[in-house]
């Protein structure tokens, strides 16, 4: 049940208010000063207060002021004489959502309860709808502890903070580029507005086009009626352009003009449409190359190039792998109704000594693949697809341990600490050779199979 408060010096008008808001259903809680107000306001919560301006012991814009201190939210709807109005647009102007003027009807007080309360009710949905696109978009959703990742987390909070009208993502395929873009609108100011998301490597370009301006009724064969397109959709919104490296040399001048006049026009059309939206591209093609191979405008490139964020490979993060993989075993252990309580030992080293040529997605997909096919506590060696285990023992063969060395004692004798010394350098650089390629070369990888820190790999 929806709580109202009233406040005001006359009882009469306080049993009038009172009964109207019972007889609409609400409960119901008086008080004749400011004081007693801000008492109850204090210790209940409350949907609505309808608050006399004239009281005999505290202004009402005062105790207006002090309500919204207590609770910034609020509503509080302004009672005032007719000589009162002025004061009364000035509460509005403090944060109070309307007023009413004495003396009033029955029927009048019903539908200003029925708006406000209303609006209460719009407002609460759109904040669940807010924590609800957080909570599924968030960065809780983004996984990641190495050094490569914060640096991404730091990118992602400025571009949220400032609403930058362009930001460019790149990374291999499979490092969660989408995941970001939709992490970047759920959490912007512009979460309330759509997320539309274009695939610019599987549409055609003519086809595309028309998806992206709208056209007008006869612009082309079949075009029956007018519609408009998804840049109008995308209004207060994103719109994330994937693999706009793809995207036809025609069409991305025309992308261009949008980003440099606001502006556009359907096809057919000869009136211009305005929209407020942000894009987000992502590309996991060299941007550079393309246009010096006059295979993306330059202009464009700049354009989008604003804010760049970097996704790096799962392979230059590896102190994320097991992260990722005991995420993705919560993950599918909730949606598959599975009792997964972990990896072995042996199956994190595995896990961990793969490169991910398909990155986190690889990872994701391996990950779900066994838990729908397997019914098991513990994810072991066995359930690893062939291509991790056959990479991993084909690297492992490649460096028997090293048990003797071959030493010779020459008639003439030798100088026993020179010998030491170069025997001792040729086994380090020897170890150092198998423990970079066991890793696929990465250096930190090498250096933590090694026990030693990075900097002393050169």
């Amino acid at each position: 049940m929806q709580r109202v408060l009233i406040v005001d010096d006359e009882e009469l008008i306080r049993a009038s208010l009172q009964k109207a808001a019972t007889e609409e259903g609400y409960e119901v809680f008086l008080a004749e000063n400011g004081k007693e107000a801000l008492n109850i306001v204090e210790k209940l919560d409350f949907d609505l207060v309808l608050l006399d301006l004239r009281l005999p012991d505290i202004n009402g814009v005062e105790v207006l002021k002090k309500i919204k201190e207590i609770d910034e939210d609020l509503l509080v709807i302004i009672i005032t004489g007719y000589a009162s109005v002025e004061s009364a647009v000035e509460a509005i102007k403090i944060g109070a959502y309307d007023y009413i003027k004495k003396p009033f009807k029955a029927d009048y007080i019903k539908l200003i309860l029925k708006l406000a309360l209303d609006k209460i009710k719009l407002n609460r949905e759109v904040q669940r709808f807010i924590r609800t696109q957080r909570k599924e978009f968030g960065f809780e959703n983004i996984i990641g502890q190495s050094s490569k990742m914060k640096e991404v987390f730091h990118l992602l909070k400025k571009v949220i903070q400032h609403d930058t009208p362009t930001v460019l993502i790149r990374g291999e395929s499979g490092t969660g580029k989408e995941l970001i873009a939709r992490a970047i609108h759920g959490m912007s100011r512009r979460t309330l507005g759509a997320f539309i998301e274009i695939d610019c490597a599987s549409m055609p370009a003519a086809l595309l086009e028309s998806e992206l301006f709208g056209y007008e009724k006869g612009a082309f064969t079949d075009a029956n009626r007018s519609k408009p397109g998804l840049l109008e959709e995308a209004d207060k919104g994103t719109i994330f352009f994937d693999e706009i490296g793809d995207m036809d040399l025609i069409l991305q001048k025309k992308i261009l003009r949008v980003l440099e006049e606001k502006s556009f026009r359907r096809l057919g059309g000869l009136k211009k449409v305005y929209a407020d939206f942000r894009i987000i591209a992502s590309t996991n093609r060299n941007l550079e190359t393309l246009v010096s191979e006059v295979k993306f405008r330059e202009d464009l490139y700049y354009r989008l190039n604003v804010m760049p964020i970097f996704l790096p490979p799962l392979r230059e993060r590896e102190e994320d792998v097991l992260l990722l993989a005991k995420f993705f075993i919560a993950k599918f252990n909730k949606e598959y109704r599975k009792k997964v309580e972990g990896l072995s030992p042996e199956a994190e080293s595995f896990l961990a000594r793969h490169p991910w040529p398909g990155n986190v997605r690889e990872l994701k997909n391996v990950i779900e693949r066994i838990m729908i096919v397997n019914e098991v506590k513990e994810i072991l060696p066995e359930h690893l697809p062939d291509e991790i285990l056959s990479k991993c023992k084909e690297v492992d063969a490649k460096f028997p341990s090293i048990t003797a060395l071959d030493v010779r004692l020459p008639d003439n004798g030798i100088d026993f600490n020179k010998i030491i010394e170069k025997i001792t350098f040729d086994l380090k650089k020897q170890i150092i050779l198998q423990a970079l390629e066991r890793v696929n070369g990465n250096k930190s990888k090498a250096a933590r199979l090694l026990g030693l820190s990075r900097s002393a790999l050169g």
